[in-house]
């Protein structure tokens, strides 16, 4: 069996990153449903603003390597989703439904045993939606690819579902709607991987520490003063965010800042399944307790929705245990190289 290819640290921190968004913004989410988090406080704002591109920033960091898709035979391809998709989506849908019904009284929403068992046409659960349009859009991206049409076609597709996803054209089937609400900046992610991948080449991080502070500064401003919510304005807000990211994940890559990062995001699926349960946990210990400030829940929640998420996914490993989180397509799985090193990563460009 070929040696794995090496992974590409700022990839893996520009994942990490967004998962920590994603963890934050599920807990804060949760805490606003629960009465904790208030409109207009600073936690509500700093919400709003990371809702603004994070998970555009991850459905564009899973189309840099689209062109995989592409180039892979369909059967293969289709065990691939199979085993790394559909199969912990449907793991996880009975994961959730069963920590609902054990800790009922804990949770914001009460389990609905006829809506999981909708799970094939409806995500159950307030992460799954994920897994299930990122099938969604890796097939159709697929498809489209072997139909021979170009990345820049295929972007200028996505950029139409966009506009029509925002109208809510496809609203028979909600799941569907999102998911092409998403493809755009999957596709984005496509067409510009040779840039994304080869900007910044040199050791400095003046540069794309320089690109992130600009970004975001850029996408905050246009998000404060903006006339109203739109389409173009929405899809500029979230590209600004994806360049902040790309530039904050080169800079720490540069600095040598990136280890718990790059971790992190090469665990991504492990951390965004495992916080499903784990975030919520420290919650009603808090509460137990009597603490009340909500920045106190958030850092538990976050804390051991990524670290408890990672300590788990470690103990899998140990225990040869991968079905957790993925049918395993080889026996390697509890024996991931590490990342490589800078130097060999910024040398990878596919």
């Amino acid at each position: 069996m070929s040696a794995p290819s090496p992974r590409i640290l700022w990839v893996d921190c520009f994942r990490g990153f967004c998962i920590v968004l994603v963890v934050f913004g599920h807990v804060a989410g949760g805490l606003a449903a629960g009465g904790l988090v208030q409109d207009g406080s600073s936690l509500s704002r700093l919400r709003a603003w990371v809702y603004l591109f994070h998970m555009p920033a991850f459905f564009f960091a899973s189309g840099l390597f689209a062109a995989k898709l592409v180039q892979a035979p369909t059967l293969a391809f289709l065990r691939s989703r199979a085993a790394t998709v559909v199969y912990p989506y449907c793991v996880w849908t009975g994961i959730v439904l069963a920590s609902q019904c054990a800790l009922a009284r804990f949770a914001n929403n009460p389990p609905d045993v006829a809506r999981a068992l909708r799970f094939p046409v409806e995500p159950y659960g307030y992460g799954l939606w994920f897994l299930y349009a990122l099938l969604l859009i890796s097939v159709v991206y697929q498809a489209a690819g072997r139909l021979k049409l170009p990345a820049l076609g295929i972007a200028a597709a996505g950029l139409l579902m966009y506009l029509a996803a925002s109208r809510d054209w496809f609203r028979f089937w909600t799941i569907l709607n999102t998911s092409f609400t998403y493809f755009v900046y999957f596709s984005l992610g496509a067409c510009f991987a040779p840039v994304a991948l080869t900007c910044f080449e040199g050791k400095s991080w003046h540069g794309p520490m320089g690109l992130a502070a600009a970004a975001f500064a850029a996408m905050t401003l246009l998000h404060q003063f903006r006339a109203g919510p739109t389409p173009w304005i929405g899809l500029m807000l979230a590209a600004l965010g994806i360049a902040g990211v790309l530039g904050l994940a080169k800079a720490l890559v540069r600095l040598h800042l990136d280890r718990f990062w790059s971790y992190t995001g090469a665990h991504s699926l492990e951390v965004y399944l495992g916080h499903i349960l784990l975030a919520t946990l420290p919650r009603p210990l808090l509460k137990a307790a009597g603490i009340s400030q909500p920045w106190v829940y958030v850092i538990c929640g976050v804390g051991f929705g990524v670290l408890g998420s990672l300590v788990l996914m470690a103990l899998c490993q140990r225990w040869r245990f991968p079905y957790l989180y993925r049918w395993p397509l080889d026996r390697n799985w509890a024996t991931k190289p590490e990342a490589p090193t800078v130097a060999a990563a910024s040398r990878q460009h596919t």
